[in-house]
């Protein structure tokens, strides 16, 4: 995918606006300038409500291809935990 082609990705599926209370960037290989072919796009959220987060995240994409919800576990002291959440938006939603 190349840089063109994902920001258009990114600007068609509006998953931007649609994660904006949740403070969205695009990290990884893509914005780097490192992508290879198959590379996707990673998109991180800081969610302080991550019931809010999974709703909105679940209510717009649960019908897309590949929609997967992954909590992680990130071992701390705290009990903090990450919603790690894949979906192929570019494909035709079922």
């Amino acid at each position: 995918m190349t840089v063109g082609h994902y920001a258009s990705a990114v600007t068609s599926s509006a998953v931007m606006e649609l994660l904006k209370p949740f403070d969205p960037r695009i990290v990884g290989t893509l914005p780097l300038g490192l992508a290879v072919p198959g590379s996707d796009i990673d998109i991180v959220c800081h969610a302080s409500d991550p019931n809010a987060f999974a709703d909105i995240v679940w209510a717009h994409y649960q019908a897309c291809d590949d929609f997967r919800p992954l909590p992680v576990d990130l071992g701390n002291a705290a009990g903090d935990c990450a919603l790690c959440v894949r979906w192929l938006a570019v494909r035709t939603v079922r």
